[in-house]
């Protein structure tokens, strides 16, 4: 359960404390372009999160065998998910994965964002099914 508890602390940290300090900058939060509603739901979204990281934290770190890893690995889960969902409808809102502004791209050309929360969604996963086997929620084999 450790394992899992350190694989799941380490995906709520990453979106509940690098947000906040890449997003409110001029590529962001503070770009001159952006509509101020535009920029006021980026705060909103940013702030939300990183709520939900600390808040994940918190039960990962205060009830781990009481279902906590679980009720903070399906945290992350959503938060996480919730970027693919919003990466995979783009087309609808013409929406992009960055700004040119913005971060440079990640490894073999692949956007740094969709890099980084790919790589997080697979830690929690990993970090979740060890939770759910911990509880005894989650069996693989038919051993007791």
């Amino acid at each position: 359960m450790r394992v899992s508890q350190f694989l799941l602390t380490m995906v709520a940290l990453a979106y509940a404390v690098i947000p906040p300090i890449v997003d409110f900058n001029t590529t962001h939060a503070l770009h001159a372009d952006w509509p101020g509603h535009a920029r006021f739901h980026m705060v909103w979204l940013v702030v939300a999160n990183s709520a939900l990281g600390l808040f994940a934290i918190y039960q990962i770190w205060r009830r781990p065998s009481s279902g906590g890893l679980v009720t903070g690995g399906v945290i992350s889960a959503i938060v996480l998910g919730a970027f693919f969902v919003s990466a995979a409808t783009m087309s609808l809102y013409d929406g992009t994965l960055s700004d040119t502004n913005g971060v440079a791209p990640g490894p073999a050309g692949i956007d740094a964002n969709l890099f980084l929360f790919s790589i997080l969604f697979l830690i929690n996963a990993i970090g979740l099914v060890g939770a759910f086997r911990g509880s005894g929620t989650l069996r693989l084999s038919n051993a007791p």
